[in-house]
């Protein structure tokens, strides 16, 4: 033991791999009419090398019966995991607490790693009154829900629900775990409608700073986890899964814009979805007039009345992302022109943030250069910027940019850092899946539309391809894309739905919109309902927005 304890010392500085490794405690075979549970420490439910564990041999253990008795347990080596074999008799819950040390990942400011596994043996969510309260020990805890909704769980933060937390579900059978985020109360769902073992994964990033075994760390990145065993599969329901924003029990009926916009940012976040600025002219009409920098939000719990929120540059190709409850605001294209008048466009180097709380503005590090018509998304902690031209006038030629950009949100100090992309688009769509950044269509230099699909690992650095999305040749022009119930889909200028197949070679049939539409954006407003805002069709500009639930 003093010798995995020093190994433990030894490896605190660990790899950017070790970040990607959880502590999972996994229902074992029972040995002599008792049951027993391993401690493993891998980025699936599976044993990783036996290296590893070494890490986690601080890890305390203890056991909760259905007596209510809290009593600390002792756990044996194996050959790739630690075994814990559970005292009494009848369901119970596993849990532990790991102070893993301190990490420091390239230039990121030093973190304290804190895990807290925990599982159920013996019992499945929901059944036994006693595992759906807060354990004390563990401070980042996840729990199923008390209202009788066995497939409803809620994570909890020293006691209190913990909103917009990201949560990774690992399902049996799937060979993609989903991601999504707790609504207000800490709650969101696990289609459990197949058998076998289940974990859910959560994280939590606490501003502290401190110091731990003599290092200095700036903040405490605290991960929960859950195993349990499904032996009897629950019948699927239209609203199982996990939930973007709570609940909605059924497509809402949107209230249209205050305005009918194309080219405009949209993103969803903690139950709300904000649009910023846009196009609100006749097509290749830009002016003072017909380019706006109104910013609304609107409550999918409600769905009937737009907000007003303090507005902006007036701007449109622009991107808008959420971060841990804040909005921000990246470039766009502004005219200087008043109607009537040649079209002076320029691009900005903008980057704002937008606190709900205070509801005002903050100015973030510029831009390297001004930028419009790209996108942009958010993967972990990392901002990305993706595609887009640099307009700089009347008569002069836009600059097709060739560098994707990256800012680190959890650094200090924020600087953007240029990575080379390999190609030249503009009118494309992105989003966050599995890790990665997919960047869909686009317009080339030459005026053409693409169907191609780039796939950026920010980990990495690195760019693969994808299966060209389907359809006409026009497809590839501004298309919507979002990410729901761990899939992802594309809503393309055919008016048709697709989504990403489960091995990512090809893309597939989902369902199709009301009201084909381009230049629009599409959220998921959860696992099963999607949300096509704004845009532009035949007839001009759209106000409507519309549900959508994929095949």
């Amino acid at each position: 033991m003093k010798r995995c304890v020093m190994s433990l010392i030894l490896l605190v500085c660990a790899t950017a791999q070790t970040e990607a490794h959880f502590i999972w405690i996994v229902p074992g075979k029972p040995e002599a009419d008792k049951a027993t549970a391993q401690i493993i420490f891998s980025d699936s439910l599976q044993p990783d090398s036996p290296e590893l564990l070494a890490k986690i041999a601080k890890t305390e253990m203890f056991v909760r019966t259905t007596d209510e008795k809290t009593v600390p347990v002792k756990w044996s080596e194996g050959k790739d995991a630690y075994k814990v074999t559970i005292p009494g008799k009848g369901p119970s819950a596993v849990g532990g607490v790991c102070r893993y040390g301190v990490i420091r990942r390239g230039e990121a400011d030093p973190f304290l790693l804190v895990y807290y596994p925990k599982a159920l043996i013996g019992s499945t969510p929901g059944e036994t009154p006693l595992f759906q309260r807060t354990w004390e020990r563990l401070a980042l805890e996840i729990v199923p829900a008390k209202n009788g909704d066995k497939d409803t769980f809620v994570v909890f933060w020293q006691g209190k629900p913990l909103a917009g937390a990201d949560v990774v579900i690992l399902s049996p059978g799937k060979e993609k775990s989903a991601e999504c985020k707790t609504g207000k109360q800490g709650e969101f769902r696990v289609d459990q409608s197949e058998k076998g073992v289940y974990g859910l994964r959560v994280r939590h990033v606490e501003a502290t700073e401190g110091e731990y075994e003599g290092k200095k760390y700036q903040t405490v990145r605290h991960y929960a986890t859950l195993v349990f065993e499904i032996t009897e599969a629950l019948p699927q329901k239209k609203t199982a899964g996990p939930m973007q924003s709570g609940e909605l029990k059924q497509a809402p009926a949107f209230a249209p814009l205050p305005k009918a916009v194309s080219s405009f940012g949209a993103v969803l976040t903690d139950g709300w979805l904000y649009v910023y600025g846009g196009h609100s002219g006749m097509t290749h009409q830009y002016s003072t007039e017909t380019v706006i920098g109104t910013f609304h939000r609107i409550k999918l719990s409600d769905s009937t009345t737009w907000e007003k929120l303090p507005s902006g540059p007036v701007s449109q190709g622009l991107a808008l992302v959420a971060y841990e409850g804040k909005i921000y605001r990246i470039g766009g294209m502004q005219p200087r022109n008043e109607p009537g008048e040649k079209a002076d466009n320029h691009s900005l180097t903008t980057c704002e943030r937008y606190d709900p709380e205070s509801k005002k503005w903050e100015a973030l590090p510029n831009l390297p250069e001004g930028r419009s018509s790209h996108d942009a998304v958010v993967v972990g902690d990392k901002l990305v910027v993706i595609g887009g031209w640099k307009m700089i006038g009347a008569g002069k030629k836009a600059k097709w940019h060739t560098t994707a950009l990256v800012l680190d949100l959890k650094r200090k100090l924020l600087k953007w850092e240029i990575v080379k992309q390999p190609f030249q688009r503009r009118a494309l769509t992105t989003a966050a899946y599995n890790g990665n950044v997919y960047v869909i269509g686009g317009l080339t230099e030459d005026a053409g539309a693409a169907l191609t699909v780039n796939i950026f690992d920010p980990a990495k650095n690195t760019w693969t391809t994808g299966p060209d999305i389907p359809g006409p040749q026009r497809n590839g022009f501004t298309p919507a894309s979002c990410v729901a119930g761990g899939r992802l889909y594309v809503s393309p200028s055919d008016g048709k739905l697709y989504r990403l197949a489960v091995k990512g070679d090809a893309w597939e049939a989902a369902g199709e919109l009301k009201q084909a539409r381009v230049v629009h954006r599409m959220v998921a407003a959860h696992d099963n309902l999607l949300v096509a805002v704004g845009g532009a069709s035949k007839g001009g500009n759209v106000a409507a927005t519309e549900s959508i639930t994929p095949k």
